[in-house]
């Protein structure tokens, strides 16, 4: 019995541990997220965004999955939007390439996020209904340690795909790749 309540404990104190680095890890995302995007608004990042007439950032309610984009360019006849990536290390382009392969998850941005920013987040209903008639952002992917981000965006049939690096406290342009533009 002794030893069922202590195998009991240590999982739980096993799962308690890696909920903490879960969260963690969201935490230092949604971070980089913001700085990333507060940065593209205040023009410290400039990247082909078009903010409009009041110099603000117009984002969607979520930024979709690669698996949703990925789906959509085998829609449209396209082979492949997987990039050579030839700035990366080889280990590095291969865990970027599986990330994106791999990725189902909608992340969703909240509007508190940004509050006092120059940035206006659209409703989920808008985001949902009008696919197209607005720029889709994908998920960030960070890697080094949180000092280099690998970020995705389309408006209709253009796919940016842009490779950031922190420099200060602030995300820099590193490398541009425009993918797909039919």
């Amino acid at each position: 019995m002794k030893k069922l309540l202590l195998i009991t404990f240590m999982l739980s104190i096993m799962t308690k541990n890696i909920a903490a680095q879960n969260s963690n890890k969201e935490s230092r995302e949604i971070h980089e997220i913001k700085n990333i995007f507060k940065d593209i608004s205040t023009n410290k990042l400039v990247l082909p965004f078009y903010l409009n007439k009041e110099d603000s950032l117009v984002m969607p309610a979520f930024f979709i999955s690669y698996k949703y984009f990925i789906q959509a360019i085998k829609n449209r006849g396209l082979d492949s939007i997987l990039l050579e990536f030839k700035l990366l290390k080889p280990k590095i382009r291969i865990l970027l390439q599986n990330i994106i392969l791999n990725d189902t998850n909608i992340f969703y941005v909240q509007k508190i996020w940004f509050k006092g920013d120059k940035i206006n987040i659209l409703s989920d209903s808008i985001t949902s209904n009008n696919i197209n008639s607005y720029r889709n952002y994908i998920k960030p992917i960070f890697f080094n340690n949180y000092t280099s981000c690998y970020f995705a965006s389309f408006y209709g049939e253009t796919f940016d795909s842009f490779f950031l690096k922190k420099k200060g406290n602030h995300w820099v342009f590193h490398e541009y790749y425009l993918s797909v533009d039919d």
